[in-house]
């Protein structure tokens, strides 16, 4: 009976020893350097970006070197388990500042270039037959003074938008009247770039020339939501474009489709509208 209580205490303290040493070896393993992978990033006006932390603690300080220009908050650890944390960064004004994020664990120090940029929308094309606007062309229109557009590639095979710029204009939108059983407003968006006599893009020191694009609101082609998205993205003011004493439709569809003829011609062009992907970094002032 001894025997067995003897045992049975050495098998307990045994245990405890080990559990033991298994906390310290857990407490003693050494944390991964806290680091950031990028030290700048864009973020647009009114809108915001992510920086996810991998390594370190998991828990972070930070402060922000004007706080005019971005707003910063903290969540630490995800759902998934994905990340340590994520930083969420808002752009509240255009310009430049600093956040400097730290590890108070470590007691590392990452300090991050912050680039408030304008707000801008975003147009990809899907079907195309047109000669400069052709398939898989990520169009971007600014939301600045001088209503600038960019136009790149997107790469299927990376998933990506391309960092090499195709060409650069400049955009404007208006409303046509048209007269049927009713007079109907039709909007129309312009775009004025660089093009040789066949349509394609071309040498920027030629001068731009204007190219007009009549959007199909007909049989459901164009979804009305695409207005709303301009008006709230570009502050275009469709009642103010919209002559006095035309009709114009208010359904609205979900997806942000938008589909584009040219006066006079055969060519054709649909895309969606959204918000994503990201304008490559460094184009925008």
């Amino acid at each position: 009976m001894r025997t067995k209580l003897l045992f049975g205490i050495l098998l307990l303290v045994s245990i405890i020893s080990f559990m033991s040493c298994d906390d310290d070896n857990s407490e003693n393993t050494p944390l991964e350097p806290f680091q950031i992978e990028k030290q700048s990033y864009e973020v647009i006006k009114d809108g915001y970006t992510h920086i996810y932390i991998h390594n370190g603690s998991g828990k972070i300080n930070f402060s922000i070197e004007d706080p005019q220009i971005i707003d910063a908050s903290y969540q630490e650890g995800t759902s998934d388990n994905s990340c340590l944390g994520i930083v969420r960064i808002e752009g509240k004004q255009k310009g430049e500042t600093r956040i400097t994020l730290t590890d108070p664990t470590t007691q590392e120090t990452e300090i991050l270039k912050m680039k408030v940029i304008d707000r801008y929308l975003v147009y990809g094309i899907e079907e195309s037959n047109h000669p400069a606007l052709k398939s898989n062309i990520v169009m971007y229109l600014i939301n600045n003074e001088k209503r600038d557009c960019y136009f790149f590639p997107y790469v299927d095979s990376e998933h990506k938008v391309s960092n090499k710029l195709i060409a650069r204009g400049t955009y404007d939108f208006s409303v046509k009247t048209e007269h049927g059983t009713e007079v109907s407003a039709i909007p129309y968006l312009t775009l004025t770039y660089p093009a040789d006599e066949k349509g394609n893009f071309t040498d920027a020191t030629i001068p731009p020339t204007p190219h007009e694009f009549r959007f199909m609101m007909e049989e459901g082609a164009t979804s009305y939501a695409v207005l709303g998205l301009i008006q709230h993205y570009l502050n275009v003011d469709w009642e103010a474009l919209t002559p006095k004493d035309t009709s114009t439709r208010n359904d609205i569809i979900i997806s942000p489709t938008l589909k584009m003829t040219v006066d006079d011609t055969n060519y054709s062009i649909t895309g969606t509208f959204n918000s994503i992907p990201a304008i490559p970094e460094g184009t925008l002032d």
